[in-house]
């Protein structure tokens, strides 16, 4: 497992660039080539939304479709759900609210957990984000997601800003006011048509 910590979501988003460019192996995915790292996991101190490694190299479209995604209770493209959906609507059950009497009828709850899986119907896509965990500890929220896949050049910043719009949520309603940011990432990986797009954002490391 290589572990990478950051205080910014940017710094974190370079600093796995750079191990899978430079660790990484070719792997032949379902859409092509990739740079792939097993076992990923990186820690994040605060995501702020004027990151300024973002605000230079994130692609403003793909934060406002994942945020889109994440807020929707409609299906999104070609998937069959959405993250929205899953998170406010599944089968009848909003598990946002769900964390949130976990954690206020007991702080400590190692229980506050949202689940994204559903195999009846996962037919057209595989979620890449399989769980995120909540659990207040030391006056502090820590947010811990599950990814079985992500695809870290292009999406993990969106994803993980999108996660933190979740956790901003569930903060104010426990009024908690600092946040810790953990991801478990199983397939690391960069498309190898997306690497020498990828290569100026690390010239500041």
């Amino acid at each position: 497992m290589r572990i990478i910590k950051s205080k910014q979501l940017g710094q974190a988003w370079q600093k796995s660039i750079k191990e899978i460019i430079g660790f990484g192996q070719i792997v032949n995915d379902d859409k092509g080539e990739i740079k792939e790292l097993l076992d990923l996991f990186i820690l994040v101190k605060k995501i702020e939304k004027n990151d300024p490694i973002i605000k230079q190299y994130g692609n403003k479209k793909m934060i406002k479709w994942m945020l889109n995604n994440f807020g929707k209770t409609t299906e999104v493209d070609d998937w069959g759900y959405s993250y929205g959906q899953r998170l406010y609507d599944f089968k009848g059950v909003n598990q946002i609210k769900y964390v949130i009497s976990r954690l206020k009828s007991n702080p400590e709850s190692k229980s506050a957990t949202i689940s994204f899986m559903f195999p009846p119907e996962d037919i057209k896509h595989i979620p890449c984000i399989i769980a995120i965990d909540f659990k207040i500890r030391d006056k502090k929220l820590i947010v811990t997601s599950f990814f079985r896949s992500q695809d870290i050049g292009k999406k993990f910043y969106a994803d993980a800003i999108a996660i933190n719009s979740i956790a901003e949520k569930i903060s104010r309603s426990l009024s908690i006011r600092h946040q810790e940011f953990l991801f478990f990432i199983k397939s690391a990986h960069i498309y190898l048509n997306d690497i020498q797009i990828l290569k100026p954002i690390l010239k500041w490391l």
